[in-house]
């Protein structure tokens, strides 16, 4: 992922909101925070594609919250 594209996705209010939830279950799994760092990283490596999936769809409105399946 370039990273102005990185960059970009650390600016949305959004994607800071999935990345602390990220945090929050990764840090409750290890018993540890694993920090913000850590996991904007883990989070752009293993759930950006599918957050950008969702949210570029035709139809998705800012804001908006994914319909669950």
């Amino acid at each position: 992922m370039p990273a102005s594209t990185k960059k970009r996705l650390l600016n949305d209010p959004a994607v800071r909101q999935e990345i602390n939830r990220y945090k929050w279950l990764e840090s409750e799994k290890l018993g540890a925070d694993i920090g913000f760092e850590k996991a904007s990283r883990e989070w752009l490596t293993h759930c950006s594609a599918a957050w950008l999936k969702v949210h570029n769809a035709p139809g998705h409105r800012p804001g908006q919250k994914a319909q669950k399946i």
